[in-house]
């Protein structure tokens, strides 16, 4: 058939990938010639995404049908809706994104938004977070709510992870704080996942949650670690400094090996402990 007909295309054909998963494919194959020599072109594509889509949108169609019978006005309008099936098909995989993530993100606040940025659904936990209500966000750029660094810098537009999952289409995690609207700081781990059909950047959704106790616990990590290294530094100064002195003592240089020995052994494992002690507040300071 392709040498006949120069060009086949098959769909929906089963194929599995290397990790053993189940996709549909398309097939298409085109044959022509290249400075008097026969070329044939195989183009193999995954349509497993549009597949499912369509499925979704003719299980729309036949309960739209029935319907039909009982509400004619209603009937038109769905028409139209089914006239533009790539309007149809966004619309259903958006809501499909939403309210999975709406499930999955019980306890942590979650905001979804448009290629504009603009705020389409906001999860109460977000609302009771941020401080906002759902009716002050919805069609609001969720760059304007304010976003800062730990010294309370903001964060530029294209800096946001929003903004970069956006323009990217990869998952963008950051960490900062958002203003909330009495003006205090809330510390937030942020997670930004483009919403994509067919490779398309159509929103994103961004799911965050309060770090506040996980900063409180590091916090307390550092202080713990700088006061404790500050409280042994002292007695193994002390330590340092008398056995320093015993071995400059007139008697030692006539006193047996052995116990010169013991104090070397001593004053040298009093140095270790000194400069593990030393480390462990170069570290608390750097944290």
């Amino acid at each position: 058939e392709l040498q006949l007909k120069g060009y086949i295309r098959y769909e929906n054909l089963p194929l599995k990938t290397k990790q053993g998963i189940p996709i549909d494919v398309e097939f298409v194959s085109n044959a022509y010639m290249v400075n008097q020599t026969r070329v044939i072109q195989c183009n193999i594509r995954d349509i497993t995404d549009r597949t499912r889509v369509e499925k979704i949108a003719r299980d729309r169609a036949e309960k739209l049908e029935e319907l039909n019978t009982l509400h004619e006005v209603t009937k038109k309008a769905m028409l139209n809706v089914m006239e533009d099936l790539e309007t149809a098909k966004n619309l259903i995989e958006i809501e499909k994104v939403k309210d999975e993530a709406m499930l999955a993100s019980i306890g942590e606040g979650l905001i979804a938004v448009d290629t504009d940025r603009k705020v389409m659904v906001i999860n109460s936990v977000a609302e009771e977070l941020l401080g906002w209500k759902s009716s002050q966000m919805i069609g609001r750029r969720v760059t304007t709510l304010p976003l800062v660094d730990e010294d309370g810098r903001s964060i530029p537009v294209d800096s946001r992870p929003t903004y970069k999952a956006l323009m990217t289409g990869k998952m963008t995690r950051a960490t900062f704080y958002y203003v909330r609207k009495d003006k205090t700081r809330l510390p937030v781990a942020i997670t930004v996942t483009p919403i994509k059909i067919n490779t398309k950047v159509i929103g994103a959704l961004i799911i965050f949650r309060d770090i506040t106790y996980e900063k409180e616990i590091d916090r307390a990590k550092s202080e713990f670690v700088s006061l404790a290294s500050h409280q042994l530094r002292t007695p193994l100064g002390i330590i340092k400094w008398y056995l320093e002195a015993l071995q400059n003592e007139q008697y030692m240089k006539s006193a047996p090996k052995a116990v010169s020995d013991y104090l070397a052994q001593l004053y040298r494992s009093n140095e270790r402990i000194l400069r593990l002690v030393h480390d462990l507040l170069l570290v608390s300071r750097i944290d």
